[in-house]
């Protein structure tokens, strides 16, 4: 197909994109996101647990919040695999390390959407 626009142009190999375009991105991403969420006064979360078509467990882990020009925005700042048990200690573990990761405090936090899963509201309280 390359060959369709410019039969000059070699595209980069995978380890290009796997060790230099992906981690700049994601670099650049992860620097846009810190900033805008350290301007947030008040936001919102939700946690879940789920699992993939192969039954492996994943969590994520979202904020809501809105901007200073009224936009509702919504992050999903983590969805990992997660191998733990699913108790409300290593859920909050998880959010916690979520948290330093992405530079915010819990302080702001007014609310959190849960499907009221025992492990879920405990996470809440660690």
């Amino acid at each position: 197909m390359k060959e369709a626009f410019d039969s000059r142009y070699e595209l980069p190999d995978q380890s290009y994109f796997a060790r230099k375009a992906v981690p700049e991105l994601y670099a650049i991403t992860k620097d846009k996101v810190v900033r805008e969420v350290a301007a947030v006064n008040r936001y919102a979360t939700t946690t879940d647990l789920w699992s993939s078509v192969d039954m492996k467990p994943y969590i994520s882990y979202t904020i809501q919040f809105i901007t200073e020009d009224v936009m509702l925005r919504s992050l999903v700042l983590c969805t990992s695999f997660f191998p733990l048990d699913p108790t409300g200690e290593n859920m909050s573990e998880m959010v916690k390390s979520t948290m330093e990761e992405w530079n915010f405090k819990p302080t702001p936090q007014v609310c959190s959407t849960t499907d009221s899963g025992s492990n879920i509201r405990l996470q809440l309280t660690c």
